[in-house]
């Protein structure tokens, strides 16, 4: 077998640790690649402007803020300690909810811009990451938050009695909103088996659907509802009790509320994705209750379930 030579394996190892080599604004830089998804590196001003940004998420670090970065980084590492003493201890809430006071999002550790009057021949230390990537930490972070910040707020954990024991109501508002995210993102509309539906269609939909698995302890829709309001999409204009009650009544859902609530009328396999059919709304329900059947939580649920047939009480 043929050895590298020198030269190759030389531009082999930079690529792999420092990203791919490109000219940007008639100078030399790296961009990330899938072996190296982020960057660091010292650019002007115009190669900084130069990186594309629809791939990439920019990042630009001026020296004078060092410390800033530090100390962000510093409570960064609090938090995720905390996180795990948490994992380990459940009980153990305190420690978890005091780090909680000192999260700092990653994508405001380091300013968006350099001011207009900064000097254009002075280098400044640059984060470039994979656009992707970027996203995804930064959604990480925001479950970790939001997790974090309910804990606190709620030891002992609140319980409205919507659901029954031992769903934990903090745990499934963290599964509703992955769910939405997967086919919302951050829009009030999104695309369910090639069809537009609105969020609060959506959530008609899963309150079919949780009715219909029998975990909904309160099956009447209001309490539901304010249970979203509440857990779900607190300080959220998209979604209102109006909206959802008026999707709620409207023909096209009241007419399939007794198929999609009760499985002796419609069989369905939620483990598999819906294949086409001829009624929309039906193929809606069958992806919403496929999301929420393959979802982290609900297998958690499932392993519960098998735990509790083992008691001999």
């Amino acid at each position: 077998m043929k050895t590298m030579s020198n030269s190759f394996a030389r531009s082999y190892t930079l690529t792999r640790r420092l990203g791919t080599k490109v000219q940007l604004a008639g100078k030399m830089m790296y961009l990330p690649n899938s072996r190296v998804p982020r960057v660091v590196q010292k650019l002007t001003l115009s190669q900084v402007a130069a990186i594309p940004r629809d791939r990439y998420s920019v990042k630009v670090i001026e020296s004078t803020q060092t410390s800033k970065v530090t100390f962000a980084n510093r409570y960064r590492r609090m938090l995720l300690s905390a996180r795990r003493e948490r994992l380990r201890f459940h009980g153990r809430f305190e420690r978890a909810a005091r780090a909680s006071d000192f999260i700092v999002p990653k994508a405001q550790i380091v300013p968006e811009t350099i001011s207009a009057n900064a000097d254009s021949t002075k280098k400044y230390t640059t984060v470039i990451e994979l656009l992707d990537l970027a996203k995804k930490e930064i959604k990480v972070l925001y479950h970790e938050n939001r997790e974090l910040r309910r804990i606190q707020k709620d030891a002992p954990p609140g319980y409205s009695g919507i659901f029954f024991p031992p769903v934990d109501e903090g745990k499934m508002s963290d599964c509703i909103l992955k769910v939405v995210e997967r086919y919302f993102g951050s829009e009030d509309t999104g695309e369910i088996r090639d069809k537009k539906y609105k969020l609060p269609q959506f959530c008609v939909l899963m309150y079919y659907y949780f009715r219909r698995i029998n975990i909904l302890q309160n099956t009447s829709r209001q309490p539901f509802c304010l249970y979203l309001l509440k857990k779900v999409f607190e300080n959220e204009s998209k979604f209102t009790s109006r909206t959802f009650n008026n999707y709620a009544t409207a023909p096209e859902f009241a007419e399939v509320e007794k198929d999609f609530t009760y499985a002796s009328r419609l069989n369905i396999n939620f483990k598999y994705h819906p294949l086409p059919s001829e009624n929309p709304l039906q193929d809606a329900f069958h992806e919403i209750g496929w999301a929420f059947h393959n979802s982290s939580y609900f297998e958690e649920l499932r392993e519960l379930q098998k735990n509790t047939r083992r008691f001999l009480i």
